[in-house]
């Protein structure tokens, strides 16, 4: 595989600064995209690993050396631009970790954890595929040096008005394509990297396409409901970090009475119970798919007692954690063992 040397800067991106700072999101994107495009970004791609079974102990997810765990639930690719990104592979040996370096792309597949060792400041760009639009964010991550640091800022985020058109739709299946089941032979680093690039072409077009308007967050055509979609985005990547209202309203840059007006007209409730909601449906997919502890759980889940989070999770399910798992399991076994009739 080709590797991006780590020290290597990227192309052009000090002039960045002023499109940022214009306040247009979709223009700050399509300047971003031309210059990688244009450097025959990426060099390298590789493919995303689901997480092992168990978690390191981390008493800070989000201090330098601690752990956080997101789940995808759309397909995605993160392109690191500065720093580098760390998914654990196995939580025992470092020398295990995947490290996205700069100018390297990672494609995530939906349905996938995937668990980040938090170290040096790096700076991203994610690019998610949903069926009715495409998100374009640019992150900054840091370790945390106090309680009132931030460690996760959106620089930048524009979401398109429409679906993904016809030619990324073509350029996603290849992308598909180029990624081989789990227990299949790793797919040829050559194909990987030229499909990758062939992608990002093609997000490039469709941000050139795109009639939405977009300005900072991208809150036309309906401002209320965008917001609220880029909010409910970031909550569900970050349920193990701090978010509190006061600390997502300054993430987004609105005041926190702003931010519980949006959710209470355009969601079906408030966002203190929309994290809540979000972290016990998140509860609920680990239960399934892993083999975490009740306490592991809980706190994978931004849970700090173990004692609240089964309160709160027999409240949201309907029966603590490990009869509800217990359950669930049953119920999953019993239908796996069933035969489809067979019709003559």
């Amino acid at each position: 595989m080709h590797e991006f040397p780590s020290n290597r800067k990227l192309p052009g991106l000090p002039l960045l600064k002023r499109a940022i700072a214009s306040g247009n999101a979709r223009r700050s994107f399509i300047k971003l995209l031309e210059l990688l495009v244009g450097a025959g970004m990426p060099r390298s791609a590789i493919m995303h690993e689901n997480i092992p079974g168990v978690l390191p102990a981390s008493p800070n997810a989000c201090a330098r050396g601690g752990t956080s765990l997101s789940h995808v639930s759309d397909c995605r690719f993160i392109l690191a631009l500065t720093g580098e990104h760390r998914t654990i592979r196995e939580p025992a040996s470092r020398r295990r970790d995947i490290v996205v370096r700069p100018g390297q792309l990672c494609w995530m597949p939906a349905d996938s954890w995937y668990l980040v060792r938090n170290g040096p400041t790096r700076t991203m760009l994610s690019v998610i595929f949903q069926n009715d639009r495409t998100r374009f964010v640019w992150y900054h991550n840091m370790p945390l040096a106090s309680a009132a640091a931030q460690p996760t800022q959106i620089l930048l985020s524009h979401q398109t008005g429409s679906a993904p058109g016809g030619e990324l739709a073509h350029a996603l299946a290849l992308m598909h394509a180029a990624c081989p089941a789990a227990d299949a032979a790793e797919p040829d680093s050559r194909t990987l990297a030229a499909t990758a690039r062939a992608l990002l072409a093609w997000c490039l077009r469709e941000l050139r396409a795109d009639d939405h308007p977009g300005g900072k967050a991208s809150p036309p055509p309906d401002p209320g409901g965008r917001w609220v979609d880029e909010v409910s985005a970031y909550v569900t990547d970050h349920l193990q970090e701090d978010l509190s209202r006061n600390h997502v309203a300054s993430v987004f840059g609105i005041s926190p009475d702003h931010l519980t007006r949006l959710f209470r007209l355009h969601a079906a409730g408030g966002f203190t119970e929309f994290v809540t909601a979000a972290r016990l449906r998140f509860a609920g997919q680990l239960l399934l798919k892993s083999k975490l502890s009740i306490k592991e759980v809980g706190s994978s889940c931004g849970f700090n007692s173990s004692a609240y989070f089964v309160k709160r999770f027999r409240e949201h399910h309907g029966a603590p954690p490990l009869e509800w798992q217990a359950a669930r399991r049953n119920r999953a076994a019993i239908g796996s063992q069933r035969k489809p009739v067979e019709t003559g």
